[in-house]
């Protein structure tokens, strides 16, 4: 929560927003944009504490449904446990982005941002001699979920 409000705040600035926006939806709804941006930080916030919540929660149940299936007992807490700690991972990319356009490149737009993805394997493989279709599947294959998916199982 700490990290997407520092995003939204000091790397997402009005200007960012007016040079990434202003020629498509025009002056008046920018303004109009920016202001309802400015006034609904709190519960954007709060938004964000209950959607964590509840995707962990959902993801745990999931995750039981499936040991039921089994026929294998398994406690809520050591599951919601283990998600939780790889949940943790999932911040890791958030902290890489933030750290790297506060210190290195200047943010010029949000699909900057949004494009910005050393984590992927695609990153990692473009430099080698690899088949196009592996290159181009690589780009949906990101480290960090990887290991999530290990964490998890």
């Amino acid at each position: 929560m700490l990290i997407n409000h520092h995003v939204q705040t000091g790397l997402f600035t009005d200007e960012i927003y007016r040079d990434t926006f202003g020629s498509l939806a025009g002056e008046e709804r920018l303004e109009e944009f920016l202001q309802n941006r400015n006034d609904g930080q709190l519960q954007s916030a709060i938004f964000s504490v209950l959607q964590i919540v509840s995707k962990l929660t959902v993801f745990t149940i999931a995750i039981l449904i499936g040991f039921a299936l089994f026929r294998t007992k398994v406690r809520f807490a050591d599951v919601f446990k283990s998600i939780l700690i790889a949940e943790f991972v999932m911040l890791f990319p958030s902290i890489i982005r933030l750290v790297w356009f506060n210190n290195y490149e200047h943010l010029i737009v949000i699909g900057d941002y949004k494009a910005f993805a050393p984590w992927s394997v695609h990153y990692y493989l473009s430099n080698y001699d690899v088949p196009i279709p592996l290159l181009n599947i690589s780009v949906f294959v990101n480290v960090f979920e990887f290991l999530f998916l290990v964490i998890v199982i």
